[in-house]
């Protein structure tokens, strides 16, 4: 999804936006429209992630790891949407 999101960049074949994001507790949730450009369709899915425990070090701060939890809820909701394309 990650790949698709920078060619997406390129070639505005499709795009997305991000309609709502919430933190609810240690998940973060988002809502997000895909759009298919040259067919005029899109589609707008929930998506979430965990956000990881502290105890790993992976992060440096809450902050980084929220982001990061952001971007995975965000592959999660696009992955959502292209299931009922």
């Amino acid at each position: 999804i990650r790949r698709q999101r920078q060619m997406c960049i390129r070639d505005s074949a499709w795009r997305y936006e991000i309609r709502d994001r919430r933190r609810q507790g240690n998940e973060v949730v988002v809502l997000c429209r895909l759009e298919l450009l040259g067919y005029k369709i899109h589609k707008t899915q929930f998506g979430s992630a965990m956000i990881p425990m502290a105890e790993d070090g992976e992060y440096r701060n809450e902050r980084e790891a929220e982001f990061a939890t952001y971007e995975l809820a965000v592959d999660d909701a696009l992955r959502q949407c292209i299931r009922y394309l």
